[in-house]
């Protein structure tokens, strides 16, 4: 009997071996490790806007530190970082430009619109913003149109909430990666 629970246990080690590289993405076996870059790519400022927008958008992800993931992925080989925009067949040489021009546009829309910094309004005064960003309301607005800028810093946010070990933890789901993750993000 416990033969056969071994055997039972080692074909099924086996299987699951096979079938977890089988499902593994093209490619992955060889991608190189994430580096980074040492120089910031976007300002403290813009970080500061991009922290209280996406917070706005999706409750826990200033907390959860969206600024610090999309710093650190955008400063990432671009043929390795995880940022939306990665899907969505943007080239990978604007991906720093696309994030300064929609941060700086919301600065230059709280500016108008407030007469002060994004990260000093409040939860209904940049409810308001996002309504009118979301709707493509400003006119002197450059780079992508606002309404896919927020599409982007949302799904972001939705990967730094929940798409970690601890965010499946906060909604009541077991995380059950296929292949566990070597670092966070």
């Amino acid at each position: 009997m416990n033969s056969r629970r071994r055997f039972l246990n080692a074909s099924a080690l086996g299987v699951a071996t096979i079938t977890a590289a089988a499902c593994a993405p093209a490619g992955t076996a060889d991608r190189k490790p994430a580096t980074v870059t040492a120089r910031p790519l976007l300002t403290s400022q813009a970080l500061q806007t991009l922290s209280h927008v996406c917070e706005r958008l999706v409750p826990g992800a200033s907390e959860g530190g969206v600024s610090v993931y999309v710093s650190q992925q955008l400063a990432r080989d671009p043929t390795n970082n995880l940022l939306m925009l990665q899907y969505l067949g943007i080239a990978h040489a604007e991906h720093v430009g696309f994030y300064r021009a929609g941060l700086s546009g919301i600065e230059g829309a709280s500016q108008f619109l407030f007469q002060k910094p994004c990260c000093s309004l409040s939860s209904s005064e940049t409810d308001g913003l996002i309504k009118r960003l979301l709707a493509d309301e400003f006119t002197d607005w450059s780079g992508a149109p606002s309404s896919f800028f927020l599409f982007v810093i949302r799904a972001d946010a939705c990967d730094v909430v929940y798409g970690t070990k601890k965010g499946f933890e906060h909604v009541g789901m077991p995380h059950m990666a296929h292949i566990a993750p070597t670092e966070e993000w």
